[in-house]
């Protein structure tokens, strides 16, 4: 598999609910995985069929990059008709069947490779990927204890693991893989995010917040962080810092239709109640996602809410 055949949290977070991708799957550090930082070792030597296989897998690897993906399917089967043993050919079949969300086809493939070349950190990587996208996070963390028991100093396997028994809801476990992930890879920051979304569902918001600070420090035009860090600081109680950072996230991406709502119900909980009847208008205007649209209903009530307290506090017929 090429070196660019990764995942990335961008693409991630996008393909289900963006707020859980926020707290969750942007611990995705799992899915920074695949070609980018593991490389596939040499199969077990075997006796290879005529170079024709290599030559359909380099085909199919250059139909993939100019993205005719039907192509390089067909590239890719050739070759392994060609050469029942070539690892790479059902690895580059399986990320296809990965991206285009046919689980069962990618898992198929990585585990063919992985039982011609037990070796293949690439393919369990990638089988644990498949396993995190199709929810099946035991399955995943699976893979990764392989991996880690293989190579003990493997960060990028902690950090995996990480992100599943964050799904499954474990976070101490979560949290004592980052621990190890970011001692042994300090200098990876996108570990530092992770944590601090960790922190937060541990709600342990000063370990919270301290993460999110440093990753920001590094990372100053990463929106994901602002957010998660304005809703660290609206559930301690530290709504002036929470009002800042949902203010950048949506400076820094004005389709954030969360940060617009939760903006607003910062607004209310200080008491600035015209800002905040403004501030939910501007949400339910905005083109709002399917991740954003539970909160079509907590806006319409907030802002009721405000206007029996705005009538209230004025002694005048109440607000329209």
């Amino acid at each position: 598999m090429s070196s660019h055949d990764v995942v990335t949290g961008a693409d991630s977070y996008l393909m289900v609910n963006k707020i859980r991708f926020y707290r969750f799957l942007s611990l995705m550090v799992f899915f920074y995985l695949v070609g980018c930082a593991v490389k596939t070792p040499p199969p077990l030597p075997i006796n290879h069929p005529p170079e024709t296989s290599r030559a359909r897998l380099r085909m199919g690897i250059a139909l993939k990059e100019r993205g005719d993906y039907d192509g390089a399917m067909s590239s890719f089967n050739e070759a392994i008709r060609l050469d029942p043993h070539n690892v790479e050919a059902f690895e580059e079949r399986g990320f296809i069947s990965l991206v285009r969300g046919n689980f069962a086809a990618a898992v198929e493939d990585f585990s063919n490779a992985i039982t011609i070349n037990p070796l293949a950190t690439g393919a369990y990587f990638n089988r644990a990927a498949v396993f995190m996208m199709a929810r099946k996070y035991p399955e995943a963390i699976k893979d990764y204890n392989t991996i880690i028991a293989r190579d003990p100093r493997n960060a990028l396997a902690y950090g995996n693991r990480a992100a599943a028994y964050s799904f499954m809801g474990e976070y101490d476990r979560a949290l004592a893989d980052l621990n190890r992930a970011i001692h042994m890879s300090p200098e990876n920051s996108e570990l530092l995010y992770t944590r601090g979304v960790v922190n937060y569902n541990r709600k342990d918001f000063d370990a919270a917040a301290s993460d999110l600070t440093a990753f920001i420090a590094v990372n100053p035009s990463r929106e994901e962080a602002y957010f998660e860090r304005a809703l660290v600081y609206l559930e301690s109680g530290h709504y002036a810092d929470a009002l800042k950072d949902f203010t950048s996230a949506i400076n820094l991406n004005p389709a954030n239709a969360e940060a617009y709502f939760f903006r607003a119900s910062t607004l209310e909980k200080m008491g600035a109640y015209a800002d905040a009847l403004a501030a939910y208008q501007i949400f339910l205007d905005l083109n709002i996602p399917d991740s954003a649209t539970s909160h079509i209903h907590e806006a319409m009530e907030s802002m009721k809410t405000i206007k029996e307290k705005m009538q209230q506090v004025r002694g005048a017929p109440q607000v329209k």
